[in-house]
């Protein structure tokens, strides 16, 4: 992503490095098989996600700066996933929605209605109540 920049921290620049963390600070706990972390307690679910919290936790941080700096406001982050997050939370451009799941235009959501409505007229119309009384539901060529 052009709008990430990295400094010297971050995975990929330091996967050896947290990879060795991860071996000397955290144990496959039997009961559950999760990675645990001695330095917090902390239970990832594998060595992916141990060298991300090893990242964003315990490494040492000897350049001076955060590592990771978001090109669109400046703020610095500490991890490579940190600042992924922050970009999706804060810098994201949403798309409007229309109703409920749906990701249309208003133009063609509108087409959509008007052409249920017209598939639907006729059977509308004519709609009896359970005692067999006209609903008084008026249709189109009424």
């Amino acid at each position: 992503d052009p709008n990430m920049s990295q400094g010297s921290g971050g995975v990929d620049g330091n996967k050896d490095r947290l990879n060795q963390l991860v071996d000397e600070h955290m144990y496959r706990d039997p009961a559950n098989g999760r990675l645990q972390c001695t330095l917090c307690d902390r239970s990832v679910r594998d060595k992916c996600d141990g060298r991300r919290h090893m990242e964003a936790k315990h490494f040492p941080n000897t350049s001076g700066n955060s590592g990771h700096t978001c090109n669109v406001c400046g703020n610095q982050f500490r991890s490579l996933n940190g600042l992924k997050s922050h970009k999706h939370k804060e810098h994201h451009k949403k798309k409007k929605r229309v109703g409920v799941g749906s990701t249309r235009s208003i133009a063609a959501h509108a087409a959509k209605l008007v052409e249920n409505l017209e598939r639907n007229s006729g059977s509308i119309a004519g709609k009896r109540n359970r005692a067999g009384n006209s609903e008084g539901v008026v249709g189109i060529d009424d």
